[in-house]
Order: structure tokens, then sequence, then C-alpha cells
């Protein structure tokens, strides 16, 4: 690894084709599991919230894509006893099925694994699509997966809030991870921004959106699960010159701070059913 320190193009310790859970937030990395954990912590109420309102049923046949540590997979088998859920990520060394026979595992590429047309009544991704190449074209093929009638759930983050901030070290540290994003992941920090019009354009209906905002404090779950994404890329956010190591290292410390107020990062949620 070059010196993080140097001005140098961030794209140049990576091979080509590196990307989100392989290169960037591994599950081997020493913080990704509690990395996971807090973004369990602070999302799965919301997520949790929305699925009821799409009338989840017993004997449902769910997949929930980048499943993590596996904490919605678990609520899922749970609330579908009579059903199925299958539980994917490009790594699934950190998920526990935790004893459900109605819970299935599977090492599995969004971006370029099938599943069979027709298969699922809820199909949810979160903090997924945003990182995955054609990404348009990935919700089209989740969309036909969906049984006639069927959910499709997606929540990305957006990174719009930290352009506006008012303190000029998130503004720094958000226009540097954003560079690191688009440059070595291909990661689109604001496509959903753009929501719902994905889930329309796969032929979905019934489609809506929302826009999840709230005052971040620091030393708060989401504070916490910020500061650690910052710490995994710091390296790479220095070689972009456009914030540097001490000043990462400040704000990762005001993030620690109660007094610390700001907005993170939007999580847009949006959702369509299959005709």
């Amino acid at each position: 690894m070059k010196d993080p320190d140097s001005n140098s193009d961030p794209r140049s310790d990576f091979p080509s084709g590196a990307g989100y859970g392989r290169d960037f937030f591994e599950h081997g990395a020493a913080d990704e599991g509690e990395r996971l954990a807090l973004i369990e912590e602070e999302q799965d109420p919301y997520t949790i919230s929305r699925m009821q309102a799409l009338g989840l049923a017993a004997d449902w046949h769910c997949l929930e894509i980048g499943a993590g540590k596996g904490s919605m997979a678990r609520w899922l088998a749970d609330q579908c006893p009579q059903g199925l859920v299958v539980a994917t990520d490009l790594d699934v060394s950190l998920f526990n099925a935790e004893g459900r026979t109605n819970l299935v595992i599977r090492q599995h590429d969004i971006a370029t694994d099938d599943f069979p047309s027709g298969t699922f009544h809820l199909i949810h991704a979160r903090g997924i699509l945003t990182h995955v190449p054609d990404r348009e074209a990935v919700c089209r093929r989740m969309a036909s997966w969906l049984r006639p009638g069927g959910w499709l759930l997606v929540a990305d983050p957006a990174s719009f809030p930290v352009d506006s901030s008012p303190h000029e070290l998130m503004r720094k540290a958000g226009a540097a991870s954003t560079m690191v994003m688009r440059t070595l992941i291909g990661t689109d920090p604001n496509w959903a921004r753009t929501f719902p019009a994905p889930l329309v354009a796969a032929g979905l209906v019934d489609v809506d959106a929302e826009c999840r905002l709230r005052m971040m404090r620091g030393g708060t779950t989401e504070a916490k699960m910020f500061a650690l994404m910052l710490g995994q890329i710091a390296p790479h956010m220095v070689s972009t010159g456009l914030i540097t190591r001490e000043e990462i290292a400040t704000l990762c410390t005001q993030l620690l701070d109660p007094d610390f107020l700001d907005f993170p990062p939007a999580v847009v949620r949006s959702w369509g059913r299959r005709p």
C-alpha cells in the first residue's frame, strides 16, 4: 500500500474490478462486524416497519440480498414460518441462521448470479444496489424474480445532506469519500436520490419512496457507524488530496462527542409490486 499521505491516484493500489465487499468493507476487516451490527441496530426498525406495511404473510418466500450478519433474514424467517427465506451475500462468514430450518444461506453475487423468474413474494436489498455496476439492469432482473403481486423493497444511502453540512470537515470527508466510492468501487452515492424511477423502469406498480433524514448526535449508533466507515477508507480518502489524515482523525473524534450535531447521509427507501 502506498503512503496514504501522498496525493497519488487512489486507484493505484487496487486492481481493476475492485469492489464493495471484496476490497472494501470485506467481512474479514477488523471493524466490519461492528459496523454491520451498528447498521442493523440503526436501520432494522425502519425496515421492519416498511415490510409490515407491505402485508408480509406467514407463507411468503423472501429473498434478503446482502444479508450481512443476518438480523433481517432471521426476522423474516420468524415472520414467515410456513414459507422460506433465502439470505445471500458475497461473503456469508458472519451469518448465523441460529437453527432456523426455513432460512437458507447462499453465497451469491447480485451483479452476476440469477434466480428463477417468479420465485419470491418479497425481495429486500439494503445498501447494495448503489455499489453495483449496471444497477438499473440488476433492478430489472430482481423484479423478474418476483411472483405476480410480489414486492421489491430497496434502500440505499444518498450523500446529499453532507454536501451542505455546516461543518467543514464533514463536507471535506463527504467529497473525499464520494471520490473514493465512485473511482474505486463504482458506487453512485446519489443514485438513491432518483428513487422511485428505477422501480418504475423495472415495470413495477404501486411504486413509492420515502427518505429518512434525522439529526445525528455524536456518540450515537449512526455516528459510530459513520466513523467506522471513514476509518476503513481513510487511507484512500487521503490519497484524493481532498482531506488529510489529521482532519479525518479530528472528525472521527467529533463524531464520538455528544455535543456534535449534523445530518448524516440520508437513507432512501423505495418499493413496488410486480403486476
